[in-house]
């Protein structure tokens, strides 16, 4: 992972320590939730953005500036385990899976795009950037 920049943690506590030592065979420590938002405003705001601008603003946009200011208030949520040591990313990225329907409809395979610091990034930065990504993705 040298191409991630990472800074060490030093401050563990003694529960993440102890969560972390129980982790022998875990080969993915990852931390997966979900949660159920009423999305009326959101649609509406959807809407209004598309009117106004004329640019595709979708709650994939929007849940990606969601979880990029979430990150930027709690950034121990944005750190990964490595050789069992907890390390801080430098930096924000939001992945966003990309369908990729070049060999027809019925061949649909995943892939890819992650646009960092979108924290930094208003809603019409976002939404440009991930059209490029998108184009460039599918284009291989």
């Amino acid at each position: 992972m040298g191409n991630i920049a990472l800074k060490p943690r030093h401050e563990i506590s003694t529960f993440r320590k102890i969560a972390i030592g129980t982790w022998q065979t875990a080969y993915d420590p990852s931390v997966y939730g979900a949660m159920v938002l009423p999305m009326d405003l959101a649609s509406d705001y959807i809407e209004r953005f598309r009117k106004q601008t004329g640019r595709r603003l979708t709650i994939s946009h929007l849940m990606a500036k969601a979880c990029a200011a979430t990150l930027e208030r709690i950034p121990e949520a944005n750190s990964i385990l490595r050789f069992n040591r907890p390390y801080l990313r430098e930096r924000i990225g939001v992945f966003f899976q990309v369908a990729m329907t070049d060999e027809g409809e019925d061949k649909i395979d995943l892939s890819g795009a992650t646009i960092y610091d979108v924290e930094k990034k208003d809603l019409l930065e976002v939404v440009d950037e991930f059209e490029k990504k998108v184009n460039q993705v599918r284009k291989r």
